[in-house]
């Protein structure tokens, strides 16, 4: 073994190169630009939100706008011709349609009361929440036919349209990041968590202006009330969801927003979950109180399908008949709460929750969520089964909920009730 302090350093050994017969340059990271495909659907995967390496600047970009990449660093843009789906492509054959009343699809719990309707070619489904013992909030699920799907302006009609003709959907930020779905707001401005820009009703494409109107029958129609122009919904938000994209459970219920929020589904089929909020449902939450994070149980009436029903009516009996301060309160609702999870069987979650009720949307149906405290106590979540999708759901901004800052430069228009179902009539 040579001695390592005997070697003389020579250059000539590092610079000593053995040819590779295999060697190859590296791979470049400025990938080749997407490109359209001819296959019909293809250009709505969720792998073309990718971003892009700008091939004139070098600078990575996300995909922020539906139309294509720009390149924030040059202003480089590519905006490829998307080859669109034709309605008759969206067509699931697990769900066939006619002109007959559609079936329904839906599923529920027992204790849920349903009601079903006929009228204008739909199956209007209405599933009851108990808020409290006396109050109830509903969801009402328009099931749409093949009459309602191929009529004038209908359906096939607005999805046709908007693939090609909707212009200023982007990804907004959501938490230092962006949204997976593009979105575009019209009419009245939706303080929604990621917050953007709003358009009038004027410069919308067609198939928004008609939703409205039809949201608005819908509304009526099966309400039983004639809907008053102050109660008309005055705001849409507009989504595209691309293929697998999903929305997390959420509520509806920001401040300053009516009691009655509708959509219209269209595109792909997708499941509509609704539960109760694990708060309402499990009654305990995480507060923050003297600087200390500690779990209590809530103070909402339980209902009779909630776990520990009789133990938690005790407990809130025992409250209100107390005379605490509120740091006793606080101390006691702590306690009420570890023994709530005490009394749940082993391996029970006292978190999680279930779907009371699943819609099973298809192309052109509608959702007609109904109750403040609905969204107050329930939350709803949607995930897809098919291709893409677009969401177009109205909601009533309510007069001096926005501060003079934020409102809109221009006048917002209430979307007239040209819509009358009558040529679906049956």
């Amino acid at each position: 073994t040579p001695d390592a302090a005997q070697l003389i350093y020579d250059p000539r050994f590092l610079k000593q190169k053995t040819p590779w017969v295999n060697e190859q340059p590296p791979i470049s990271f400025r990938f080749p630009l997407y490109t359209t495909s001819a296959i019909a659907g293809e250009d709505y995967k969720a792998e073309n939100l990718r971003g892009m390496t700008c091939p004139e600047c070098g600078k990575c970009n996300a995909r922020v706008k539906w139309e294509g990449w720009e390149c924030t660093g040059c202003g480089f843009e590519h905006k490829p011709k998307i080859t669109p789906l034709p309605a008759a492509s969206i067509q699931d054959q697990n769900y066939p349609v006619s002109d007959a009343y559609p079936s329904s699809h839906d599923s529920a719990l027992p204790h849920i009361k349903i009601s079903v309707n006929f009228s204008h070619n739909y199956r209007w489904i209405t599933y009851k929440f108990k808020v409290s013992a006396t109050e109830e909030g509903e969801v009402v699920h328009g099931i749409a036919n093949k009459v309602v799907r191929e009529e004038v302006r209908g359906p096939n009609q607005m999805w046709e349209h908007l693939q090609t003709n909707c212009h200023g959907l982007v990804r907004r930020e959501l938490s230092n990041a962006l949204m997976n779905s593009f979105t575009m707001n019209y009419g009245m401005p939706y303080k929604f968590i990621a917050a953007g820009d709003s358009l009038p009703f004027t410069d919308a494409p067609w198939p928004v202006t008609e939703a409205v109107s039809r949201l608005n029958w819908a509304d009526r129609i099966t309400s039983g009330n004639a809907v008053k122009d102050k109660e008309k919904f005055n705001e849409l938000y507009l989504v595209a969801y691309l293929q697998d994209q999903s929305m997390n459970y959420h509520d509806d219920g920001e401040k300053g927003l009516g009691s009655t929020v509708a959509t219209l589904s269209l595109g792909g089929r997708a499941e509509m979950g609704f539960r109760p909020k694990s708060f309402f449902f499990h009654g305990m939450k995480s507060i923050d109180y003297n600087r200390k994070r500690m779990t209590v149980m809530t103070k909402d009436e339980p209902l009779p399908e909630f776990p520990n029903y009789e133990l938690r009516k005790q407990y809130l009996e025992e409250i209100k008949n107390a005379n605490f301060s509120e740091s006793e309160e606080k101390e006691r609702l702590a306690e009420m709460a570890t023994a709530l999870r005490a009394a749940y069987p082993p391996k029970q979650s006292c978190t999680r929750v279930e779907d009371w009720v699943r819609l099973s949307l298809g192309h052109g149906d509608i959702v007609i969520m109904r109750g403040a405290h609905l969204q107050k106590y329930y939350e709803h979540g949607v995930s897809p089964k098919g291709l893409m999708r677009y969401a177009l759901t109205c909601r009533t901004v309510l007069p001096g909920h926005l501060k003079e800052s934020e409102l809109p430069d221009y006048e917002v228009d209430l979307v007239q009730d040209e819509y009358d179902g009558s040529r679906i009539a049956k």
